[in-house]
């Protein structure tokens, strides 16, 4: 094979970080370069940095500029390879800047960029011949194709030897026109799209679309939203003032910071290019935290959409109130990112055709209590989990756990439980070690045994950890119920975004990086503020979730951190107060671990 050409400057021009992070996916080989660029068309918050790798030549020269030539330009010592050093800086447009895409490998179009996945090195980008050829070394496991009927005598053949099988062939549906869907009967529409579903909508791009920055103090009125068939976005009703208007080719990253200061979008379902164009829209809004609302979900867009995103989309919301505009946020992030992010909608793909998928990760909890009359209580909270794997790794401090509330706790939930007493004397952080020791989990959770915690609390931080690539994730102690007062309080943190504290009962690590760090420092307080410092300076990030599936109890007495009752409840702490329980909306305490006395309600205390 002929040497490709070296060459002085290789430079990819983009119309946003999304397409940067497209374009990668079906880079050919290029060759050397000694200067090597990326301009991008839109502004963004940010522009990736890259550090050189140790494969490469030393780096001389490296220039970001936000001015209004948007560019980041490499210069090498000597000829550097071009295609991994624009993998890398599209990979360091992401902030969860992801190594991994997983399985399966997936074979597209060459001519079809469109349904090229985002930052994916690992795709088969080539013209059918190519992708069928049964000589490769590296077959695709799943060709994704808008043509049905360009499948090759090859592919029905003999096993690929690679592979031991034919490669699967995925056939997505082409966009319809608006005319076209008019055109069709009740009948007919709902059997077409059933052939579509969620997966003809692609992969969304939640390294760059996610709720990171979500804005809690809009102003303004929800203006409609529409999309025109020139692909401009509308929001408002053209008379001027508060409107925004946005040019993009598929939602851009640059799109969501104005739309996020509107208080939210009313869904008209109309515009774009068709059916799918539209509904891709809405889960990428819905993925960015953006509020949208609608009376009724059409019967089509029901097709496209997830079930969940779809029933989200319908639930009652008083967007001109923070607090209910942000849990009408936390339901559609949650549900477009289940299903129509990167990695759930690779998953399903493998399920659909039988395929090998890389599995989400397994959550190991770990659960120390020194308290007795708390064991059921906690583990009620770890046992309401859904919507992700655990184990759980259960430390009675200085007693022998009741065999009643393991026994409760086995009946309640699936998930593995070990249990071990450590002695009253041993200091509180090396017993946490030994319950990680114990542990097996990709990613460890601390839970705290007196804390509520909403059902989707652990998978909202698996959500969280997905997209921000922190090490740590977890929230802020936001609700607060003081319970000799008998008051809720909700403070005024800040919520997605890297910050370096979040509540000890909510931190969620890396096994690679908590057994980096040492585990936890063998103290008898202090334990998650030593982790999280440790993780810091280590170089991890630490990345905070919305705080609206978590409330911290706090009594009398028997916390290792105790700054006194009136701590919790001074304004400046506390802008929000309330007389009894009462938490998100989304905690959905079930009525066994609710306070003794009657609720409330949200009445200002």
């Amino acid at each position: 094979m002929p040497r490709a050409r070296e060459r002085d400057v290789v430079l990819l021009a983009v119309h946003d970080l999304v397409s940067l992070r497209r374009a990668v996916t079906g880079l050919g080989n290029f060759g050397p370069a000694r200067r090597i660029g990326v301009w991008i068309e839109r502004g963004a918050d940010h522009l990736p940095t890259v550090t050189a790798q140790a494969a490469w030549p030393p780096l001389e020269e490296l220039v970001a500029s936000r001015s209004a030539e948007r560019f980041v330009l490499l210069t090498f010592s000597a000829p550097a390879p071009v295609r991994p050093v624009f993998i890398q800086v599209a990979r360091a447009a992401s902030p969860s800047q992801e190594l991994s895409t997983g399985w399966p490998t997936l074979g597209v179009r060459r001519d079809q960029p469109w349904l090229w996945p985002a930052a994916d090195p690992s795709a088969i980008v080539a013209m059918p011949r190519r992708l069928y050829d049964a000589t490769t070394d590296s077959p695709p496991d799943l060709v994704v194709t808008e043509d049905a009927d360009e499948v090759p005598d090859t592919l029905t053949s003999a096993p690929h030897p690679v592979l031991g099988r034919v490669p699967e062939l995925s056939h997505i549906e082409p966009d319809l026109t608006w005319d076209a869907l008019a055109s069709w009967s009740t009948e007919t529409t709902s059997s077409e799209l059933r052939r579509r579903g969620p997966l003809s909508l692609g992969a969304i791009d939640e390294g760059l679309l996610n709720p990171i920055g979500f804005d809690r103090t809009p102003c303004g009125d929800p203006l409609p939203l529409r999309i025109s068939d020139a692909r401009r976005m509308v929001a408002g009703d053209g008379s001027g003032g508060a409107d925004v208007q946005l040019t993009h080719h598929g939602l851009s990253e640059a799109d969501v910071p104005p739309l996020r200061r509107l208080p939210g979008l009313t869904l008209d379902w109309r515009g774009g290019s068709g059916p799918q164009d539209y509904c891709r829209t809405v889960a990428s809004l819905a993925m960015a935290g953006v509020p949208l609302v609608t009376d009724a979900v059409p019967a089509w867009a029901r097709s496209l959409l997830s079930e969940e995103l779809a029933q989200a989309l319908v639930t009652s919301a008083d967007l001109t109130d923070a607090l209910a505009r942000e849990e009408h946020s936390v339901r559609l992030r949650r549900a477009a990112l289940r299903s129509h992010a990167t990695g759930p909608w690779r998953r399903a793909l493998a399920r659909r055709h039988g395929l090998q998928a890389t599995p989400p990760p397994l959550v190991s909890v770990l659960l120390v209590t020194r308290r007795p009359e708390m064991l059921g209580f906690a583990l009620r909270q770890v046992a309401r989990q859904h919507g992700v794997t655990l184990e759980v790794v259960l430390a009675t401090h200085g007693f022998d756990a009741d065999p009643a509330a393991i026994a409760a706790f086995q009946d309640a939930s699936d998930a593995p439980l070990t249990t071990f007493r450590a002695e009253a004397s041993t200091l509180f952080g090396e017993v946490l070690n030994q319950a990680a020791a114990r542990s097996s989990g990709d990613v460890l959770l601390k839970m705290d045994d007196d804390d509520w915690y909403a059902k989707d609390f652990a998978a909202d931080l698996l959500l969280a950890r997905e997209y921000s690539g922190a090490e740590i994730v977890g929230c802020s102690s936001e609700f607060t119920f003081v319970e000799p007062l008998w008051v809720t309080t909700r403070r005024p943190d800040e919520s997605e975004v890297y910050r370096p504290f979040v509540a000890g009962g909510t931190i969620m690590i890396d096994r690679a990086a908590f057994q980096a760090v040492g585990g936890f420092r063998h103290v008898r307080k202090h334990v998650d503020a030593h982790l999280l410092s440790a993780t810091l300076d280590s170089g991890g990030r630490v990345y905070r979730s919305h705080g609206l599936g978590y409330v911290l109890r706090r009594g009398a007495q028997g916390h290792t951190w105790d700054p006194g009752l009136g701590y919790f409840v001074t304004r400046r702490r506390a802008a929000q107060q309330w007389r009894g329980f009462s938490p998100s909306v989304l905690i959905e305490a079930d009525s066994d671990d609710l306070p003794a006395k009657p609720l409330a309600g949200r009445n200002l205390a």
